[in-house]
């Protein structure tokens, strides 16, 4: 497949998950160095985004739950378990990293720290790499600006980690 095909197809998904469609299936060894992502604010966008990034070859899938606007449960997204099994030598669809934050700005909605806690909890629990942004400027703990100083949150939420990518 021609690179700008590719990119292409990367664009649809980017347009959103309406799009997707059109990707090529799960089961593929994507291109080292493309890293695809989907916005998941609430349960709806969740159900609706995660499957379809699933089905995308990328090196690397990943989640930003920012802002974060109501409590979300994506644990069976995290299980590497959940995709269809692949032929040997071939990677499934996995999400391999979740960012999550609240939201900052003038107008910034309301976020949970408890929300977000629960996030870091599901991702910790499949053991996939989470990265707190920030709690946001409207979180329901007390921050400073956009909340995006970790040492002004619970100890159990200044977590930043990364997913490991292997350059092939």
């Amino acid at each position: 497949e021609r690179m700008a095909d590719v990119w292409v197809e990367v664009m649809d998904l980017l347009q959103g998950a309406v799009n997707a469609t059109s990707i090529t299936p799960t089961c593929i060894n994507p291109l080292p160095n493309v890293w695809l992502g989907v916005t998941v604010e609430n349960q709806k966008a969740a159900d609706e985004r995660i499957p379809f990034l699933l089905q995308t070859p990328a090196a690397v899938r990943f989640l930003s739950c920012e802002p974060l606007l109501e409590g979300i449960e994506i644990y069976r997204y995290l299980d590497r378990g959940f995709a269809a099994p692949c032929p040997v030598g071939q990677r499934k669809g996995t999400v391999d990293w979740v960012i999550v934050g609240g939201e900052s700005g003038t107008n910034a909605r309301p976020t949970s720290i408890g929300h977000i806690r629960s996030v870091v909890q599901q991702c910790q629990a499949a053991d996939v790499p989470v990265f707190v942004k920030q709690l946001g400027n409207n979180a329901d703990y007390p921050v400073s600006g956009k909340g995006d100083n970790p040492s002004e949150w619970p100890e159990d939420l200044q977590v930043r980690q990364y997913p490991e990518v292997n350059h092939g």
